[in-house]
């Protein structure tokens, strides 16, 4: 990306991906039992300060399991807070869990940065790096895991975290269970229209706010570059190839073909 950005022929264009960074939890383990331990950890984290160490700015916070470019998100959504005290005050006794992540330098600075925001609020989280291979076998095989980092496709639509949050998704891979988040869910899947769908995504919001199944830590970002040869419609935020059957040769490129 720094090679392409004095770039007089190439364009870039930043988009978010409807996939989050997220540490998510096992509550079969009597660590991830208490919903306040969850919410703590939440509040441990400061997201605009890791996505710009692990992320290089490259990244949304992830203030809920909401995608923000979904059109039924509006901006008075309630969102995670970042409140150190308070989370500090709802952590009873020492906390020590092991959290695993796939390999590769991304996880491994994300999962670096979340393991100092929670030592500053007196959790230690251990870190360890698996093959990706590893990992999916401990998450969807032996089930096993306690914590584990990875980038989750939540989005762009309410079926994903449906198959991730909901206590019967095929996703669910650490046995979350809550009864206002399945009513949520299920009143998204099958409201009649936009309003009650709208109002369904809220309470599904507010739910995971209540009873987080992870620490939510950052939306991912990509960067498409393209040849200034192009002219192409922009919409801010979405990947400008999803627009590819719109492109075209750019002004100066269609007066060259002509001479």
């Amino acid at each position: 990306l720094d090679s392409l950005q004095a770039s007089s022929h190439v364009a870039l264009y930043p988009f978010s991906r409807p996939y989050a960074y997220v540490i998510a939890f096992n509550e079969r383990k009597p660590t991830f039992a208490s919903r306040e331990l969850r919410q703590a950890l939440n509040a441990a984290i400061d997201r605009p300060a890791l996505i710009q160490q692990a992320l290089y700015g490259h990244g949304r916070p992830a203030e809920g399991a909401v995608w923000p470019n979904h059109w039924a998100f509006r901006p008075g959504f309630p969102t995670f807070k970042y409140d150190p005290t308070a989370a500090s005050k709802r952590l009873r006794g020492h906390v020590r869990f092991k959290c695993i992540f796939p390999e590769g330098a991304i996880f491994e600075r994300l999962a670096l940065a979340a393991q100092k925001q929670f030592a500053a609020v007196g959790v230690e989280m251990d870190v360890e790096g698996v093959p990706l291979d590893e990992l999916v076998a401990s998450l969807t095989t032996r089930r096993d895991f306690e914590a584990a980092l990875f980038d989750a496709q939540i989005a762009p639509n309410m079926s994903r975290a449906y198959q991730w949050w909901h206590s019967g998704g095929p996703n669910n891979y650490g046995g979350f269970s809550s009864a206002k988040v399945d009513t949520s869910l299920d009143a998204v899947r099958y409201a009649a229209n936009d309003a009650d769908y709208a109002a369904a995504v809220l309470d599904f919001q507010r739910a995971i706010i209540e009873d987080p199944p992870a620490v939510f830590l950052a939306w991912g970002e990509r960067v498409r570059a393209v040849s200034r040869r192009f002219e192409i419609p922009v919409e801010p935020g979405r990947d400008v190839l999803t627009a590819l059957r719109l492109w075209k040769p750019a002004a100066d490129a269609r007066a060259a073909n002509r001479n």
